[in-house]
């Protein structure tokens, strides 16, 4: 886990990759275990890469969220812990 993030109820884990690749599945197993291990409600895998098919494949299987780093914001406000005005 590279990132703890908690607002109010809503316990957040996050693995960060910086790839010139498409990130695989060894990031979102990565996130799976650490989501279980801190008994976390959300998951999500951030990239500034793509993602490749195996990965959204076990991403969606397992509730994990993929996202590209600037997708933060509107991920933040989907969830609701932020409001835009």
């Amino acid at each position: 886990i590279d990132v703890i993030a908690t607002y109010g109820n809503v316990k957040a884990v996050f693995q960060v990759k910086k790839y010139a690749k498409p990130v695989g599945n060894s990031a979102v197993q990565e996130i799976i275990a650490g989501k279980a291990f801190e008994q976390a409600h959300v998951a999500a895998v951030i990239t500034n890469s793509t993602f490749t098919t195996s990965a959204k494949k076990l991403a969606n299987a397992t509730g994990v969220f993929l996202l590209h780093y600037s997708e933060l914001s509107d991920f933040a406000e989907e969830l609701g812990l932020i409001e835009t005005g």
